[in-house]
């Protein structure tokens, strides 16, 4: 079941050296949203959907891309958050490195 409510959006830029971001506010527009918040532990693992279309055409889909919901914040007018995509490729590949402080016995 979907809701309508009002929102901005900024759009992801494509610049160089960075993941693409953006910014989602929605109007608050009841309990539903904020107890969604509370129930989820403030949106954990949270994806959005951006879907573009163009009045002309609407059957056509110009813009469409998924990211993940992160840092939100809620207000008595508005809930906002910040759309981006996880940096897996600067994460290390393993959890635990061979090192002095973290196996003793190997040094």
């Amino acid at each position: 079941e979907f809701i309508a409510c009002a929102f901005n959006i900024t759009l992801p830029d494509d610049s160089d050296n960075q993941l693409p971001e953006a910014q989602l506010e929605i109007d608050n527009i009841g309990r539903e949203l904020t107890q969604w918040l509370e129930q989820s532990g403030g949106g954990a693992g949270a994806t959005c959907r951006i879907m573009q279309v163009m009045r002309a055409t609407p059957d056509l889909i110009e813009f469409d891309i998924t990211m993940d919901l992160t840092g939100l914040a809620m207000d008595q007018s508005t809930v906002s958050g910040k759309l981006c995509f996880t940096d897996l490729l600067n994460q290390p590949a393993v959890t635990v490195y061979y090192r002095p402080e973290t196996a003793p016995a190997l040094f």
